[in-house]
């Protein structure tokens, strides 16, 4: 089983602030794979 978290408090884990992880979910929507082609 999977712990739920909100983007939030996965942002805060990462030292990220949350519009970040908006931003990059939202490249992934659009672009899919193709919106992160590099490897690191």
């Amino acid at each position: 089983m999977h712990d739920s978290k909100t983007i939030a408090g996965v942002a805060f884990d990462l030292g990220l602030h949350p519009n970040t992880l908006y931003r990059w979910r939202d490249e992934l929507g659009i672009a899919g794979d193709e919106a992160f082609p590099s490897q690191g």
